[in-house]
């Protein structure tokens, strides 16, 4: 192929000296394509510019269909490094020659090995000239003798134990790859070496018995001239780095005989039994790990469980049957469901079966059934124990009495609750006689005492929608404000009231100036916004800004403020007074405009109290 490819260069070389000439690759080209070798020439810019007969005949085109194409286009080429390699090569060594795969028109695909040669043009025009032979058949002969000694190395690999033979003298005269794996070792670091200093005890085992106990199972088989197992043998094993490892085996010397009945070696057979040691001592600590837990929950006062990973129960501790009066079996499963208070199975059931699926802190309280036909409440917490890889393998949890404290709190509510209804009518008896009053006085003194009964009334109100909060210490925005607001609403019920609030927590002692504000703000619009007699909408909203910011806007599509009204001059007006000082209290950015139509106020405020000191 070398002499080809040369004849070929040496002649387009020639043929470039003559470039400018009419037609001056015609008889060179015409021998190239009737060469019966795959040869093909082409432009590295313009595609192929001459295609022999030989390429025809193995890639199916002919050069009509070939010409100007991309022999790598064409034939779908597989280089063996990117073509920018190839490429930077024929243009530093003017050479470059590989095995390359290419797919004839029939898409069938052939294997080459190839010889690449650029040309270059006084012009600069490169070109390259290939010449290939097709090895197809060549490979395919050599990937199926390949296949066939894997097929026959796996086999063999995976059929053979791991041993040694041993003369009888103890020296080793050949390993297995097997026992070289478990071993760690190499076969021209054993053969030729007695098997004791092949492999030492392990010195900082003061307890270690595996050099000595294989002498001598070693010793009775030339004794006997009978094969000796020892069936588990704790012998460490030395790394190549000098470190010791722990190992457990399994041995078996077996004698072999010579024509005369000698014995003439030893086959020193072995299985590393190591990680099923490592898994039988792991279930006997967990055994007693499991027996001292079941100790430990048995001797709690409270109600423990075990479920398996799919959250159904596997284990209750006595007192759980001492309480319920039933066999701890009959709890077993979802049995433990029976002896939930109806009203709270099917929340208890859900919160369970939620934790089990997402794999979280469990954490509800519900009543239980005792003995005695009584129900009390307990609060229920479990957690997953995970393996190794991070799956789920079982829950334990406990059930802690908290029926006193249940009852606590809910005489705790029963006196809040009182209590602030005997506020709430304080309040209320104030806003009548403050009404009353004000029907005999003169006109701007009924307006003030309007206005007093009023901001009362709304005192009232933010008072009774606080108590009535889950949290007294945490108010959710989104639960107190829509709330607040429809109460105040059921006071103008021609106007339509739009509330739209983002949850955010605040402090109880925040909550009172922002119910305030709102409530100041509402009752305005209601009032103002629009002409007597006439209705229209009223708008709350409430939106977080980032994580520590709220924005709060009270708007209406009424008359719109007085020209030129100034928020920081509006002294004269009572209810501006005290929507300013509101949200001062609050830290706040107040901003009022006119919405065209409408007006609207809009106070921005840190979410984390750091509230300025109110009024007194």
């Amino acid at each position: 192929m070398a002499s080809l490819t040369a004849t070929w260069t040496k002649r387009l070389h020639r043929m470039s000296d003559h470039h400018r000439r009419p037609h001056p690759f015609q008889s060179d080209a015409d021998l190239i394509r009737h060469s019966d070798d795959p040869i093909i020439v082409w432009n590295i810019s313009k595609g192929v510019e001459t295609w022999s007969d030989g390429a025809t005949q193995l890639y199916g085109y002919s050069e009509e269909e070939a010409l100007h194409r991309s022999p790598a286009e064409l034939l779908g080429t597989d280089y063996p490094v990117p073509w920018d390699e190839i490429l930077s090569a024929l243009r530093t060594t003017g050479s470059w020659e590989g095995e390359l795969r290419k797919h004839g028109k029939d898409r069938r695909e052939v294997v080459l090995w190839s010889r690449l040669r650029l040309l270059v043009d006084p012009d600069g025009t490169e070109r390259v000239l290939e010449v290939s032979r097709d090895i197809t058949s060549r490979k395919r002969i050599e990937d199926a003798l390949r296949a066939a000694e894997a097929r026959f190395r796996s086999l063999y690999e995976a059929q053979q134990t791991a041993h040694l033979v041993l003369a009888t003298d103890f020296t080793i005269e050949a390993a297995s790859p097997g026992y070289l794996r478990a071993t760690m070792t190499r076969e021209e670091d054993l053969v030729g070496r007695n098997i004791f200093d092949a492999f030492p005890e392990n010195p900082d085992d003061p307890f270690a018995t595996g050099a000595r106990n294989l002498r001598r199972s070693l010793e009775r088989v030339l004794e006997s001239r009978r094969s000796d197992r020892i069936p588990v043998q704790k012998f460490d094993i030395r790394s190549p780095d000098g470190a010791f490892h722990l190992r457990w085996w399994v041995l078996l010397n077996i004698p072999v005989f010579a024509a005369d009945g000698q014995v003439t070696n030893i086959i020193n057979q072995v299985e590393d039994v190591t990680a099923e040691m490592e898994e039988r001592q792991k279930a006997a600590e967990a055994q007693a790990r499991e027996e001292r837990f079941r100790t430990v929950v048995e001797a709690i006062p409270a109600l423990a469980f075990e479920t398996d990973a799919a959250g159904s129960y596997t284990y209750v501790n006595a007192p759980f049957s001492l309480l319920t009066g039933m066999p701890g079996s009959a709890l077993l499963g979802d049995g433990w469901l029976q002896i939930v208070h109806p009203d709270d199975r099917g929340a208890a059931a859900a919160a369970w079966q939620e934790a089990v699926e997402q794999a979280h802190f469990y954490e509800t309280a519900f009543r239980i059934r005792t003995g005695e036909e009584s129900w009390r409440w307990f609060m229920a917490r479990g957690n997953p124990l995970r393996d190794q890889a991070g799956a789920v393998e079982k829950w334990i949890g406990i059930c802690n009495d908290i029926d006193g404290a249940k009852k606590l709190e809910e005489l705790q509510q029963l006196m809040m609750g009182e209590i602030s209804h005997r506020v709430k009518n304080s309040l209320a008896l104030v806003a009548s006689l403050l009404s009353l009053q004000a029907r005999t006085a003169g006109d701007d003194l009924r307006a003030a005492l309007q206005d007093a009964a009023a901001r009362v009334q709304a005192v009232a109100i933010v008072h009774d929608q606080l108590w009535r909060q889950a949290d007294a210490k945490a108010v959710d925005l989104a639960v107190f404000l829509p709330s607040l607001v429809l109460a105040v609403a059921r006071t103008a019920p021609r106007h339509d009231t739009v509330v739209r609030i983002d949850p955010a927590l605040v402090s109880a002692k925040m909550a009172v100036p922002i119910g305030l504000f709102v409530n100041e703000l509402v009752t305005n619009a209601y009032k103002y916004a629009y002409a007597k007699g006439s209705e229209g909408e009223v708008r709350v909203i409430g939106t977080t800004i980032g994580e520590e910011r709220y924005r709060l806007e009270v708007a209406d599509q009424g008359r719109g403020l007085p020209e030129a009204f100034d928020l920081t001059r509006a002294t004269t007006s009572l209810g501006m007074r005290v929507i300013t000082s509101l949200a001062a209290q609050l830290n706040g950015e107040l901003a009022a405009a006119s919405a065209d139509p409408g007006a609207q106020f809009v106070l921005e405020f840190p979410l984390t109290p750091r509230m300025a000191a109110g009024p007194g």
